[in-house]
């Protein structure tokens, strides 16, 4: 989570400050950009996605 919250907020602020503040460091941060999506978070980014056709579609 707070990966994706700087990532997310990368614009806003600097990124050393965030990882300061977050208790992170920046090579952590950098690692785990660089790293490719685990095929467990891949299954369930799908699975959310079929979900919410589904939702979707039924309203």
């Amino acid at each position: 989570m707070r990966f994706k919250f700087i990532f997310e907020h990368r614009f806003e602020f600097r990124i050393a400050k965030m990882c300061q503040a977050l208790s992170v460091s920046r090579s952590g941060y950098y690692a785990h950009i660089k790293r490719p999506e685990s095929k467990r978070s891949k299954a369930n980014r799908e699975l959310l996605d079929t979900i919410k056709d589904i939702h979707t579609n039924s309203r």
